[in-house]
């Protein structure tokens, strides 16, 4: 069943489990109830549909060195950011678990704890989990096979595969709106913004307040409680709510703040082929393809993860700071031989690879506690105060990581025979490192931990000091790793929907 807050006529509901967001955090968790005969409450902020009222609700400040658009960024609607991500999905690697050379590294959890609900995420978004570290796949890729060097057995370089989810199956809500809609046992209800949770004794949470656009105020009582709203709005809702001291309190709640900082044209790499010869590959469209310097080769540099992106670096040749007569005569014909070499080699079915090729490094975030989200003194139109983000910028670790993979790149290429790397000249002057984020991957803000010393959330995704609030998303990465956040959204929050149905179920809910 669905309404929007306004048309519902109780003040006071009550439910089994209420799921703050509709985005692929909420939508995932509800799939593993569908089949269940107990009540489900969606509370989604915005509509079915994006309305400029609803996304001034983000509006907040940047108040760093780094600039984060807080409004563009996030999307409140049914569907969340199932609209707005590009469908790009890997797992993260045992690696991605482990404690490692930086602060607050290391999950609760390992690799082994939550690949059963990796593949039952690429179930659900149709893709085949096989194909992630299948060797005959890379091999049929265009830079895979461009760039077999960085492939072959005991290279310095991995290579990574990422698939893409198709434009339907990446909005759950063309899976599970019917489902929704029709059912007497599942209630969405949108235009419903969570302005408090109530916490009226020890370690429980009893109600939620949703407030509607014109003003429209409900309770929400429910046996568990699940914030799937997103790294910023999960804890501003913790921020802003009414809990008791040693909840709200934790000096996590907030802090940690990572996204996925990408530098452009990090270096050049010059590959050694004067005429490239005619190459063939089989691109398969559902995926993307991409380097990283190997796991041995990060641990003894201590280097964060990060991704290798090579691009043809076009009208790189001729230079040259001053032309005679037999240069541009030399540049004509290469020009000229070029073009027909392209063409022939594009008529037969393949292509002529370039000889320069940009890097383009992503990386992931050290996770810094003086990177934060808090609350701001101005007010949004529901009453909230408006969200702070303090985003600081690129450290020594990160700069040095950027820096360790182009050399890597650099050392591999000649080892193999393949070329050089040179460093560009706006990553000597560090000039690379003033970007802005373009990814936009909030991540961090209410950490997994072991205990509350070092967290917000337990390896169980259940919140430190109130037995029945749970937080799902990014928000509980203790760490960033490297890939796309929302493959990983996917699975916890589908590890954390069998964890609820056993937990029900061994209190007589099923």
């Amino acid at each position: 069943m669905h309404k929007d807050l306004d048309e519902v006529i109780e003040d006071n509901v009550n439910c089994d489990i209420c799921i703050v967001g509709s985005g692929p955090a909420g939508l995932s968790l509800f799939s593993e109830f569908q089949n269940d005969n107990i009540k489900i409450i969606i509370l989604e902020s915005g509509k079915i549909n994006p309305s400029s009222y609803h996304q001034n609700l983000n509006e907040g400040y940047s108040i760093g060195p780094r600039s984060l658009n807080l409004v563009s960024s996030r999307l409140r609607c049914f569907g969340g950011a199932g609209k707005l991500w590009a469908g790009v999905c890997r797992p993260m690697d045992n690696y991605d678990f482990e404690k490692n050379h930086f602060q607050y590294s290391g999950w609760p959890i390992n690799y082994q704890n939550i690949v059963k609900y990796y593949k039952k995420a690429s179930e659900l978004f149709n893709l085949n989990y096989e194909i992630f570290s299948s060797e005959k796949y890379q091999k049929q890729t265009k830079l895979g096979s461009r760039f077999n060097e960085f492939t072959r057995k005991g290279a310095l370089i991995n290579g990574v595969t990422y698939q893409r989810v198709n434009t339907f199956d990446r909005d759950l809500t063309n899976k599970f709106q019917e489902k929704l809609f029709l059912s007497s046992n599942f209630h969405l209800i949108t235009n419903a913004t969570v302005t408090n949770m109530m916490q009226m004794k020890k370690g429980k949470i009893s109600h939620l307040v949703a407030t509607s656009q014109l003003g429209r105020t409900i309770e929400v009582s429910a046996k568990r409680f699940i914030l799937c709203a997103g790294a910023i709005e999960n804890a501003r809702i913790l921020l802003y709510s009414n809990l008791y001291k040693e909840v709200k309190n934790n000096p996590y709640i907030g802090s940690c703040f990572m996204s996925h900082p990408a530098f452009k044209e990090a270096g050049t790499l010059i590959t050694d082929k004067d005429n490239p010869k005619c190459e063939y590959h089989e691109d398969d469209l559902r995926g993307d393809f991409g380097f990283e310097v190997n796991p041995v080769e990060r641990k003894k540099n201590k280097i964060l993860r990060h991704n290798i992106h090579l691009s043809e670096a076009r009208n790189f040749e001729f230079t040259q700071k001053k032309e005679n007569a037999s240069s541009v005569i030399m540049k004509n014909l290469h020009i000229l031989k070029n073009f027909t070499d392209k063409v022939s080699c594009k008529f037969l079915g393949g292509e002529i690879g370039s000889k320069y090729w940009n890097l383009d490094i992503a990386i992931e975030q050290e996770p810094r506690t003086d990177n934060f989200i808090k609350l701001s003194d101005n007010f949004d139109s529901l009453g909230k105060r408006k969200i702070e983000v303090f985003w600081d910028s690129v450290n020594n670790l990160e700069m040095r990581t950027v820096s360790e993979a182009v050399k890597t790149v650099g050392r591999e290429s000649v080892l193999s025979g393949l070329g050089i790397c040179e460093f560009s000249e706006p990553h000597v002057n560090k000039e690379i490192f003033k970007q802005d984020d373009a990814i936009n991957h909030h991540i961090g803000t209410t950490r997994m931990a072991k205990s509350k010393d070092s967290g917000v959330v337990d390896l169980n995704l259940r919140c430190f000091g109130l037995d029945n609030l749970f937080i799902t998303g990014s928000s509980v990465f203790p760490t960033s790793s490297i890939v796309n956040p929302t493959f990983t959204i996917v699975a916890l929050s589908l590890r954390l929907g069998e964890y609820l149905k056993n937990d029900l179920q061994s209190h007589g809910i099923n």
